[in-house]
C-alpha cells in the first residue's frame, strides 16, 4: 500500500490526555494526508482508554454526529434522495 492525499475532509478523534513526547499539531499529522482539512474532535481520556466506559459514550455521540451530518450533506448533493 502506497500512502496518497485524501481528497476530502477527516474527522479525527483525538484523546484529551496526551502522551509525552506528542506533537504540538493537532492534528497529529493527519493534516498532510487530507486536502479537505482535518475536523479535531477531542475525546475525553488517553489513547488506551477513550475506547472503555465512561469514555467511549462521549466518542459514540461525536462519531454519531459526524455520521449523520455526512449522510445530510450526501443526500443533499444527491437532490435530497
Amino acid at each position: 500500500y502506497g500512502l496518497h492525499l485524501y481528497p476530502g475532509r477527516i474527522a479525527f478523534f483525538k484523546a484529551s490526555e496526551t502522551l509525552t513526547g506528542t506533537s504540538p499539531d493537532p492534528t497529529l499529522g493527519w493534516s498532510e494526508w487530507a486536502s479537505g482539512g482535518v475536523e479535531v474532535h477531542v475525546v475525553p481520556g488517553n489513547h488506551a482508554n477513550l475506547m472503555y466506559e465512561p469514555h467511549v459514550e462521549v466518542l459514540a455521540e461525536k462519531l454519531t454526529a459526524c455520521l449523520n451530518l455526512a449522510q445530510s450533506a450526501e443526500a443533499a448533493e444527491n437532490g435530497g434522495v
